[in-house]
């Protein structure tokens, strides 16, 4: 039945593979702090403004709103315990990963190596700092929600591009506000994928992959 999510989905997953192997590829012939810098240098108060509100979407607000929509629109009790799930689990395993690696974030290594005195940062965002930047727990949370949000609507192509485009500018946003790292925001987005399957599989009424 794995299979047959992905092959049911093939808008969302086939958006993401060009996505990861372009990130992916992108990162390793840029240096660390490639993006970063580049960001950096070219602020607009248009995308200023944007991507420190679509940030929101990978919080915990979203959450709330989707389980509402399938408890009271959809009157889907399955769907929104498996959205409850995938928040729990997303927050257990970035968690715990974060401590694990122990990686510093972009505007404390923009410190540590005497770049951050020029540096420009997005005016009125609290920018973190510490040891927590593997993986990105917001691209992590967004792609686990709006991936199994998704999957719920296999024939719909227009929701299905949508939600990947949500998720995929989440992970963008926590890049360009030097939040992340772009592999922070690349692993956080497999994690994200991985729990979203996951949880679809084991979950799921087998009919609807029959």
């Amino acid at each position: 039945m794995m299979i047959k999510i992905i092959e049911k989905n093939k808008l969302f997953f086939g958006l993401y593979f060009i996505s990861f192997m372009g990130v992916f590829l992108l990162n390793i012939h840029e240096p660390l702090l490639g993006a970063t810098l580049y960001f950096g240098a070219h602020r607009s108060a248009f995308f200023d403004f944007f991507f420190s509100y679509w940030t929101l979407l990978g919080e915990a607000y979203p959450y709330v709103l989707v389980i509402l929509f399938f408890l009271f629109s959809l009157k889907d009790e399955q769907n929104a315990t498996k959205v409850a799930i995938a928040g729990l689990c997303v927050m257990i395993f970035t968690g715990v990963l974060k401590e694990f690696f122990d990686f510093p974030r972009p505007a404390l290594y923009l410190e540590s190596a005497g770049l951050n005195i020029h540096f420009a940062f997005v005016p009125g965002v609290e920018i973190n700092t510490g040891f927590t930047s593997f993986p990105s727990g917001h691209t992590a949370s967004a792609f686990a929600l709006w991936a199994l949000t998704a999957f719920q609507f296999p024939q719909n192509q227009k929701v299905q591009f949508a939600l990947f485009s949500t998720a995929f500018l989440v992970g963008l946003s926590r890049v360009y506000l030097t939040q992340h790292f772009p592999q922070d925001a690349l692993f956080g987005s497999a994690i994200g994928v991985v729990i979203a399957v996951l949880i679809e599989y084991y979950l799921s009424k087998k009919s609807l992959y029959a």
